[in-house]
């Protein structure tokens, strides 16, 4: 055996190693997705901020929700979406069924399932739909990149009046 070719448990172990890499990869962006619910809930639009990549982070969020919805690029363009959302929905996300990919060990996508309460009107569900993600690592941080959320109306919002609703 060549003494400069790596050993079968060197491969093993740099296969293991890459493995447990991207578990507590996949596990930092759910944790990301996780952190983001709590500052919407929160209504803490610095935590919300501090998620996102950079200057050029962007959300695309529909006029449903949204009254000044559509993609929106830069930090504080992002931050006047999400402080105007927070007092016009009093938001309660509730996101599942987190899907994951990574393109390499500082890029990747995500769908995630919402659903959006509002305490605007009692804490019913009001819009359900998925965020289309892409997430960055920066300084060894996952965050978001980008966040697009494609929603539908419930059946509460076909009863809630057109003057009281956002957009």
């Amino acid at each position: 055996m060549n003494q400069d070719s790596p050993g079968a448990d060197q491969c093993e172990t740099s296969t293991l190693s890459q493995r447990v890499a991207e578990l507590y990869d996949r596990m930092q962006i759910e944790q990301l997705v996780v952190r983001y619910a709590h500052a919407v809930r929160d209504k803490n639009a610095d935590l919300v901020m501090s998620l996102f990549a950079d200057n050029g982070a962007s959300v695309d969020f529909e006029r449903s929700v949204i009254a000044d919805g559509n993609e929106k690029q830069g930090l504080s363009a992002v931050r006047k979406v999400y402080a105007d959302g927070f007092e016009l929905l009093d938001p309660w996300p509730h996101l599942c069924n987190h899907l994951i990919d990574l393109q390499d060990s500082d890029h990747g996508t995500g769908i995630v399932s919402l659903e959006l309460r509002t305490g605007k009107k009692n804490y019913q569900v009001a819009w359900i739909g998925v965020y289309r993600d892409v997430y960055e690592k920066v300084d060894g941080v996952w965050k978001f990149k980008t966040r697009a959320a494609t929603v539908k109306k419930t059946p509460l919002m076909s009863t809630w009046p057109e003057a009281d609703i956002p957009g």
